[in-house]
């Protein structure tokens, strides 16, 4: 019985042998695969290095074996990764060359270069590559959207600095063509791409109808979409547009009391300049805007006519500036006074009036034009390009009772009456329309009468 006893003691102990000898092979497995991993290392990396040691022969040893081979792992994978450290050089693909993650690197590969490509042409992926690095809340871009790459900060530091979520720097020294680029957006797949005619910090350009070069969105109070700042003669934001509808700069607020396009200058800089046609989008209805205005705004209503805003407040205090129906594109205009009244019209034979109808009245029912602009009095004159005039005509040395109709040079009579007269002189003040060519007529009714006319302001 005792030695029975002994037997299944022993036998137990076999058991656990048995069972820590499987679990030694299943080490020496993954020690073996540790080992091949190595040497394929050491020889892309240290060809001459000597071979590494093998574990002993004799693998059915107790526990105390067992702890053996593990220090030996051990000591193999430190030594493999001493060596790789001593002699570190890039990651490289089958070719030798950099690898290319997210791509198979074939021996065909040659011109493998580091790059991260999305592995699928259709599938939507929130961002192929992200550096990220923040103190607050992420907020990344649309998930459906497809992404490059994606830069975010945000969160100064403890000593206050400035987050920073892409930063595009490029110079270039000064020669016949010292162009760069700090970063360059492009949209569009068409044609070569056309070069910065000077040097840029962002440069962003877009090809198709709606498309966007540069876009900066603001969110919340102070903030600021894209902002530029230029040294020197340079533009701090300087937009392009090649195409008939093309937008070069383009700016827009949601929420009242913002500014989309803000431009500043210190004298004796130049705040924004224009170069070609300013387009003042018209508002919806006729009138000032019913907001909030400062001094300096201007609006342009549904009808075409301007404002200007004088005093702040809401809606502020709006002067017109011209008042033009769309129906009459040349017919409005600002008022200007001449230096001094002048006589441009007199048709007595004494007069010395530039314009006098060789000293003749004016015959009845008939019409005598009269050209205005240029016509010069004691250096005075009205200037080509007015539209209308502000005038006094006076009827003297009549023949009778008739009246005279004033009128733009080149239309049918009006059948209307600027001044009627009898046998005594009578003037009357007027404002008329002028022809394209700064001239108008007079139309003489019933009984003939000499004719004078003194101009004192023009529209323009």
């Amino acid at each position: 019985l005792e030695t029975l006893r002994r037997d299944m003691s022993e036998l137990e102990t076999l058991r656990r042998d048995m069972s820590e000898l499987e679990t030694l092979r299943r080490d020496m497995g993954e020690l073996e695969t540790l080992r091949r991993r190595v040497g394929e290392l050491e020889k892309r990396q240290r060809p001459e290095a000597a071979p590494l040691p093998t574990p002993p022969g004799d693998g059915a040893g107790r526990s105390s074996d067992r702890r053996g081979f593990l220090a030996l792992a051990a000591g193999t994978a430190v030594a493999g990764a001493a060596a790789a450290v001593g002699s570190a050089t890039p990651a490289a693909a089958t070719t030798g060359e950099p690898f290319l993650l997210g791509q198979t690197n074939a021996a065909s590969a040659v011109g493998d270069t580091t790059a991260l490509e999305s592995v699928s042409t259709t599938a939507l992926e929130p961002t192929l590559f992200r550096v990220a690095n923040w103190t607050g809340m992420y907020w990344g871009p649309n998930p459906n959207t497809r992404v490059a790459s994606y830069a975010y900060a945000s969160g100064p530091d403890d000593g206050g600095g400035l987050p920073v979520g892409m930063l595009g720097r490029t110079n270039k020294g000064l020669s016949d063509d010292p162009r760069g680029v700090g970063v360059w957006g492009v949209y569009g797949q068409n044609g070569a791409l056309p070069l910065p005619s000077d040097p840029t910090g962002v440069y962003g350009y877009a090809q198709g109808d709606l498309s966007v070069g540069v876009k900066g969105h603001a969110v919340g109070g102070a903030t600021t979409g894209v902002h530029g700042v230029a040294e020197g003669t340079g533009f701090g934001v300087l937009g392009e547009a090649e195409s008939v509808n093309g937008v070069g700069v383009y700016g827009r607020v949601d929420d009242g009391g913002g500014v989309a396009v803000y431009a500043l200058a210190d004298a004796p800089s130049t705040a924004l300049t224009v170069q070609g046609r300013l387009h003042h989008v018209v508002g919806a209805v006729p009138g000032p805007p019913s907001g909030f205005a400062q001094p300096g705004e201007q609006w342009c209503d549904s009808t075409g006519a301007m404002f200007l805003c004088t005093a702040s407040g809401t809606p502020g205090t709006w002067r017109r500036v011209v008042a033009q129906h769309p129906d009459y594109a040349n017919a409005g205009g600002s008022i200007n006074l001449l230096a001094r009244p002048i006589r441009v019209v007199d048709t007595r034979p004494t007069s010395i009036a530039p314009l006098k109808n060789g000293g003749a009245r004016l015959a009845p029912t008939t019409s005598t034009s009269f050209q205005i602009t240029g016509t010069t009095v004691s250096g005075v004159s009205v200037p080509a390009g007015a539209t209308g005039i502000l005038a006094n005509i006076t009827a003297t040395d009549t023949l009778g009772s008739g009246f005279f109709s004033v009128f733009a040079a080149g239309l049918s009579p009006t059948g209307t009456s600027t001044v009627n007269y009898t046998n005594a002189s009578i003037a009357n003040f007027f404002i008329t329309a002028l022809s394209t060519g700064g001239a108008l007529t007079v139309r003489c009714g019933s009984n003939a009468a000499h004719c004078i006319i003194d101009v004192m302001g023009f529209l323009y």
